[in-house]
């Protein structure tokens, strides 16, 4: 079984600009290499109903919840993509490098701003360390 992890960050600061879904691109790869098994990793909710199950269902061969993000709060989309990375032999992304999602601040009462990394910038580094095999579709 050959296992391939998506992700990707839009380019700019919406997610309404247009982009190639990784989904799609690893779908169009299975029907070349029908080994391919395309696996939804809940990253919310551990319990889902049958009918949403049934529905992810007619897009992917499987999907499960790791228990061990059940309690990781805003952690657990990274908890997640480290998840489908660890399984998989190729990573698929949409990564634009020079993508800086919105400064932010901790609380109100901080005086400065912070430079957050990306979901999808913590997760191509990630498979990066790992020596994960990455087709990014940006390029």
């Amino acid at each position: 079984m050959l296992r391939i992890s998506t992700a990707y960050r839009p380019k700019g600061k919406a997610f309404r600009y247009p982009m190639p879904n990784c989904q799609k691109i690893v779908t169009d790869l299975k029907e070349k290499f029908p080994h391919i098994k395309r696996i939804y990793v809940k990253s919310a909710y551990q319990h889902i109903p049958d009918w949403y199950e049934k529905s992810l269902l007619n897009h992917y061969e499987g999907t499960y919840f790791p228990e061990h993000i059940e309690n990781a709060g805003r952690a657990s989309y990274v908890e997640r993509n480290q998840e489908m990375i660890n399984h998989s032999k190729y990573c698929v992304v949409y990564y634009d490098e020079n993508y800086l999602p919105p400064k932010r601040r901790n609380s109100k009462r901080d005086l400065f701003d912070y430079q957050p990394k990306s979901g999808t910038a913590v997760a191509y580094d990630y498979a990066v360390k790992k020596k994960t095999e990455i087709i990014n579709v940006a390029l």
